[in-house]
């Protein structure tokens, strides 16, 4: 599934429908499953354990962007900010 974002707008899929939370957190899933990386911004500066646990149960890395940087301490073996 394709997922269409505006500045302002609510995503919608590549056919138009809008995208609820159960289809956008399904969609999030399958692109860290994919990529085996956990990708944290801001948005995840209040949720340092649950992306930990996130990130354990995957065996997946996490690449913090700088506004992110935060989120998770560096001195995990699995977590860059590169």
């Amino acid at each position: 599934m394709r997922v269409n974002l505006k500045w302002g707008s609510h995503p919608t899929s590549s056919s138009g429908q809008p995208l609820t939370g159960c289809h956008l957190v399904d969609q999030a899933v399958r692109i860290t499953l994919a990529n085996r990386t956990v990708t944290v911004g801001a948005g995840a500066l209040h949720a340092t354990q649950e992306v930990i646990e996130i990130s354990d149960r995957l065996s997946a890395g996490a690449a913090k962007a700088l506004l992110g940087k935060a989120a998770l301490p560096d001195a995990l073996p699995w977590v860059t900010d590169r």
